[in-house]
Parts: C-alpha cells; structure tokens; sequence
C-alpha cells in the first residue's frame, strides 16, 4: 500500500521509482548491503541515523513554534477524558493536529516547539522534529511500547511521557486499543513542561 506521505519522503530521499525493488507479499530478495532502521535484535529502538536521514531529506524547512496536539481519530486507545485534554490543550495554545489530513506531516513536525499525542503511528513524524522539540507521549498501561521514546532520543528531542490506566492487561504481541484513564491534573503539569521548553 503507497501512502502519498511515503511516496513523497521517498521522492525527497532521491529514491525515485526506477531505483526501488517493490516486493510481494512472500517475496525475498538477497542484498550485498542493508540499512536496517532499527538495531538488530532489538525491537523498537531507533539508530540516530533515522532523524538525521529525514531531516537532510526537508532540506531547510522553516522552523516554528507551532504546538501540535496529535490526535487519533477512529483508530482507537484513545483516553476517555479527550475532550477535557484537547480544552486543557487548547488554553496552552495547541492546535488540534491529525496527520491523516496534512498535506506534508513532514514539514508540519519540523515547524513544531512541542509535541503531544497517544502513543501511535500518528507520532512517526517526531522524526522530521528538530533537535530539542518537547514530546510528550500519553500511554496506556496496556500498551506501553517504546518505538517513540528511541525515536526521540535518536533525534535529540526531550522527551516525556504520561501513562493512564485501562483496567486490561498488555498483549504480549501486538496493539491494545482499549480506552484508557488519565489524572487531568498530571496532563495539566505534563503539558506546562512541555511548553516551558
């Protein structure tokens, strides 16, 4: 599946479609060399090299303080109080931000003072974050997994994180999208240090 974010990240990197090898699923392919974007045996832990690559990438994007709270619509694991986060948000100057809608997540992160979201693939673009950007991941008890955590130490971003509770236990594999709890007054504190920064 080609997202048009993944196709204009490959397009930036110079990797145009004459120089890519598409693989069907089953598919393999031997290679005399592999850049792999996560250490070796490790899960979900990024090389330094993985911020740096997309950054080169944008070039010189204009960098900004914009205040990005991300959300995640319609795919779940979402805490129960949004509504009262996204107004505690909203008073610290944060724009309701949903990368699905953007028409360039890329330079929309590399424009950001601070970052706020759950924890999701909606925080990939914390890579393209220029170093020192405040990101604050909100977790679930039942799903703590610390893909955006390395992401953001590659990328020398400062980093924070909150977790709520589900009342469900963590898969040892894959996603829980359960609704979870937060204490609004630790989401008060935790984002007034993000944007102390």
């Amino acid at each position: 599946h080609r997202s048009p974010e993944g196709e204009r990240t490959l397009a930036r990197l110079g990797l145009a479609d004459d120089r890519l090898v598409r693989l069907e699923r089953g598919q393999q392919l031997r290679v005399d060399r592999a850049l792999a974007p996560t250490l070796p045996g490790l899960r979900r832990q990024y090389l330094p090299m993985v911020p740096h690559l997309l950054r080169a990438a944008l070039g010189d994007p204009p960098r900004g303080g914009r205040r990005l709270l991300v959300v995640r619509d319609g795919y779940g694991r979402e805490p129960i109080e949004w509504e009262q986060i996204e107004a505690l948000a909203d008073a610290r100057g944060f724009e309701r931000y949903d990368p699905m809608t953007s028409d360039d997540q890329a330079a929309d992160f590399a424009a950001a003072a601070a970052v706020v979201g759950v924890s999701g693939s909606a925080l990939t673009g914390i890579a393209s974050c220029a170093p020192g950007t405040r990101v604050l991941e909100i977790f679930s008890d039942a799903h703590l997994y610390g893909y955006y955590c390395t992401l953001a130490v590659a990328g020398g971003l400062e980093y924070g994180a909150i977790i709520g509770r589900s009342g469900e236990q963590a898969r040892e594999m894959g996603p829980n999208n359960a609704a979870f709890s937060l204490d609004l007054t630790a989401v008060a504190e935790a984002l007034d240090w993000v944007i102390a920064g």
